[in-house]
């Protein structure tokens, strides 16, 4: 299954398209266990969805961009919190790809811009910094 986000700025669109990964045991998951989540969270230990990131893949070469690789090397979204739903992870990826987006263009990390209130954040974005977007 795959998720697709448009990003609008100063009219420049970007497009990100994440390819979703389901796992019901830590065993299943794509990103390490040991390397990715212990290390920057808890192991998810039901079911839990991943993102990888299909495009753009250019932004893998800036330095700064919040991506983990899977154990195979594929890009995934850095995100450590379990996300136990299909709609939970589309949503993730959409504040994901939006704070890439900010990151980019005004170097605001997205740990420093997303407070955990996506209304919020997408209002800051829009009305601070002119960046809309659509899925």
């Amino acid at each position: 299954m795959q998720s697709a986000i448009t990003i609008h700025r100063n009219g420049n669109t970007q497009a990100f398209v994440g390819e979703l990964h389901f796992s019901e045991t830590p065993g299943e998951l794509q990103l390490d266990p040991e390397t990715f989540y212990k290390r920057l969270g808890k192991v998810p230990e039901g079911p839990n969805w991943e993102i990888e990131i299909i495009t753009p893949d250019d932004i893998m070469d800036k330095k700064g961009v919040n991506f983990h690789r899977s154990k195979d090397g594929k890009p995934f979204m850095c995100y450590p919190a379990p996300l136990p739903t299909a709609k939970e992870a589309e949503a993730m990826f959409k504040i994901w790809s939006a704070g890439t987006v900010l990151f980019m263009e005004s170097g605001i990390p997205l740990n420093n811009s997303y407070k955990g209130d996506a209304e919020a954040f997408f209002k800051m974005l829009e009305e601070e910094h002119g960046i809309t977007v659509e899925s």
